[in-house]
């Protein structure tokens, strides 16, 4: 699997901000994560790099627009980092998705989950109509 990103289902901002994510993440991993403003990905407004002990290292890019949250971690790693996400945001946030980079499955991020909740209901785009009653994700 290749990496996931965090967005809303119809286009949108996340209701995060920048300086929210870098707290939230210092505040999760302490010494492990390390902020920085200047990226090298396209369009990036935060990279953090996070090395937590005894697991891979990973980053997560906070896109400029807010729009999208991008990781490169284990799937387990991004299904936790996207419950994480979801967990800053208010409860009534419209309809927010992770989905993998090259869109073969998605979970819908709701106010709540959890990493093991995001895995056991992945919705998998190969399976035939998985998106016939779903306008957002036609």
């Amino acid at each position: 699997m290749s990496g996931m990103i965090v967005s809303r289902a119809t286009r949108g901002r996340l209701p995060l901000e920048l300086a929210q994510i870098e707290d939230a993440a210092v505040a999760r991993w302490g010494d492990h994560v390390h902020a920085r403003r200047s990226t090298v990905v396209t369009n990036s407004a935060l990279t953090l790099d996070v090395t937590p002990p005894g697991e891979p290292e990973f980053t997560i890019d906070v896109m400029a627009d807010l729009e999208s949250v991008n990781m490169d971690g284990t799937p387990e790693q991004n299904y936790d980092t996207a419950a994480w996400l979801r967990s800053l945001m208010p409860q009534d946030t419209p309809r927010v998705i992770v989905y993998d980079g090259a869109w073969t499955t998605h979970s819908e991020l709701t106010h709540g989950a959890t990493g093991d909740s995001l895995r056991h209901a992945a919705i998998k785009h190969d399976t035939p109509g998985w998106n016939a009653n779903d306008p957002d994700l036609q």
